[in-house]
């Protein structure tokens, strides 16, 4: 009778741990999703400004090249961020997709086991931390190219200043 009652106890306590560390997955899956929110605004963010990066480059490189200047530095750059365009516009999609990977996360959360789930979460935290840091490198190179058209359009100035 002991043996039963012991067996019974230990059930139950594996049942309320299971529980209670499902529940606790579950809160923490819930916390990514609404982290996922949060960086998929910051995502339609830069693409607005990635959009608006390649008009300004288009329209840096119109200029320069109905100008005539050909100065291996300027060349450099526009060549450069023209990588860099390509770049964050790869990123971008890969934000996208991992981003509503985790929408089909979150459909099917429910209907995994507790292993799974870990997998689940641990996926979604490491997305979530490559996306934010591509996301931080995609500001600074922004803000890099601003400065370099800012830099290039002032040089092109300068030049047709002297050819006056």
């Amino acid at each position: 009778m002991k043996k039963l009652i012991l067996i019974l106890t230990v059930a139950a306590i594996a049942f309320t741990s299971c529980n209670d560390e499902s529940k606790n997955l579950s809160e923490k899956h819930q916390a990514l999703l609404t982290e996922s929110d949060s960086i998929m605004q910051v995502s339609t963010q830069l693409q607005d400004t990635h959009t608006d990066m390649l008009e300004k480059h288009r329209n840096l490189t119109t200029q320069v090249e109905a100008s005539g200047i050909m100065d291996a530095e300027i060349m450099e750059k526009i060549a450069g961020h023209e990588v860099i365009n390509e770049k964050h516009a790869a990123m971008l999609e890969s934000h996208k997709m991992m981003l509503e990977s985790h929408k089909e996360f979150k459909d099917n959360f429910d209907q995994l086991n507790l292993t799974e789930m870990k997998v689940q979460i641990e996926k979604m935290r490491q997305n979530h931390d490559q996306i934010m840091s591509e996301q931080e490198t995609m500001r600074q190179e922004h803000d890099a190219m601003s400065e370099d058209h800012k830099n290039i359009f002032q040089k092109l100035a300068d030049f047709q200043t002297a050819d006056s």
